[in-house]
C-alpha cells in the first residue's frame, strides 16, 4: 500500500513528465511585472534610465556575449555576483565589491534595470534570476527579468550587438545596502526552523541528485535534506525556454501539494538552479519565499534517500 508521501512523489513525477513532453504554455507569459517580455524591453530601449545587465555563466561567457546581446547591454561576470568562497561554491558577494561592479555597469539608484540571461536551457538561464535576487538583497527593487533571456530576443528577430564587453560611458551611483539584512536569503538555521514548523522546503535538483544517485564535488552528502520536497526547476519552463504562465505554475505547485501560503524555502546544490524556482515562487506568484544558497555544500545534517514528496 502506498504511503501518502509516496503518492505525492508519484504525482510529482507525473507532473514533471507531462510538462516535459507538452507543446508549450496554455497562456501567454508576456509579463507579470517582475517578468517582462521582448516587446516590453524593446519599448524602453530609448529610456535614458534603462540599464540592461547581461549575465552568462561559464568559461566562454565573454565569447557568448560578444556573439550577440541586446544593444546597449552591460556584461556582468557571474563570479562577481556569486563568488566562490571557502568551501561554498556560490555565496552572496561583499557589498562593496558588488556595488563597484554595478557602478561600473552604469547602475544608478534610480535606474530601471532589466536582467538578460543566456537561455540555452533552464540551467543556463538561472544566472539571470541570481543577479536579480542579488540586486534585491542589496536593496535595489526596480529590476526586471527578461523572460527567455537573449534566446527570446533573438527568436523574435530583434537587433543584436556583437561588441566586446566594455565599461559604461558613465559610472553609476548605485549604493548597496550594507545592513547585512538580505530579505530573500535563507540560512541553514532558517531551513531547520522551517522543517520543525512543517513548512515546505523545496529541492530544485534533478531526481537522481534528490535520491542520492548523483552528486557533485564539494557536496557534503548524498541524498536530500530530510523533509525537503522534490520540485525540479526544469518543469517551470515551456519548450521555448520561457516561464510557464502564472496559472500553470499555480497548478504545478498545487499538484505537488505544496503549501505556498506560508514562508517556504528553496535550495539546490549550490544556489544556482534553485534561482529559477525562487523567481517563480517569489516574483511571479508573489509568495513569501527565500533561497538557501549554500545548499549541499554546507548541509551537514544527516540526509535521506527516501521518497519525501
Amino acid at each position: 500500500m502506498l504511503t501518502e508521501a509516496k503518492k505525492t512523489m508519484l504525482v510529482g513525477l507525473v507532473v514533471f513528465f507531462a510538462l516535459a513532453f507538452s507543446a508549450g504554455p496554455l497562456f501567454a507569459a508576456d509579463g507579470w511585472g517582475n517578468l517582462i517580455s521582448v516587446d516590453q524591453l524593446k519599448s524602453e530601449l530609448s529610456n535614458t534610465d534603462l540599464v540592461i545587465l547581461d549575465i552568462r555563466k561559464g568559461e566562454d561567457d565573454v565569447e557568448r556575449f560578444s556573439k550577440g546581446h541586446v544593444p546597449g547591454s552591460q556584461f556582468i561576470a557571474y563570479p562577481d555576483v556569486a563568488p566562490h568562497r571557502g568551501s561554498i561554491e556560490s555565496e552572496m558577494p561583499e557589498a562593496g565589491n558588488f556595488e563597484a561592479v554595478m557602478r561600473k555597469a552604469g547602475l544608478n539608484n534610480d535606474s530601471l534595470v532589466v536582467v538578460v540571461a543566456d537561455a540555452m536551457n533552464p540551467n543556463a538561464f538561472a544566472a539571470g534570476p541570481r543577479l536579480y535576487w542579488t540586486l534585491k538583497n542589496f536593496g535595489f527593487d526596480n529590476v526586471h527579468l527578461l523572460d527567455g533571456g537573449i534566446t527570446s530576443w533573438v527568436n523574435a528577430g530583434e537587433e543584436i550587438a556583437t561588441s566586446a564587453p566594455a565599461a559604461a560611458e558613465k559610472e553609476g551611483n548605485f549604493t548597496a545596502d550594507r545592513s547585512g539584512n538580505h530579505p530573500y536569503l535563507a540560512t541553514k538555521e532558517d531551513v531547520i526552523k522551517a522543517l520543525e514548523e512543517n513548512r515546505d522546503v523545496l529541492d530544485a535538483r534533478s531526481m537522481p541528485a534528490y535520491l542520492g544517485l548523483a552528486s557533485k564535488p564539494g557536496w557534503l552528502q548524498l541524498g536530500h535534506i530530510d523533509g525537503a520536497k522534490f520540485v525540479y526547476y526544469g518543469m517551470l519552463f515551456d519548450s521555448n525556454g520561457e516561464y510557464r504562465s502564472r496559472e500553470e505554475l499555480e497548478q504545478i505547485f498545487s499538484d505537488l501539494r505544496l503549501n505556498l501560503d506560508t514562508h517556504t524555502i528553496s535550495h539546490c546544490g549550490d544556489g544556482y538552479g534553485s534561482m529559477d524556482l525562487w523567481f517563480a515562487v517569489s516574483e511571479i506568484l508573489e509568495k513569501d519565499h527565500t533561497m538557501y544558497d549554500a545548499g549541499m555544500f554546507e548541509w551537514d545534517i544527516p540526509t535521506t534517500t527516501k521518497l519525501q514528496n
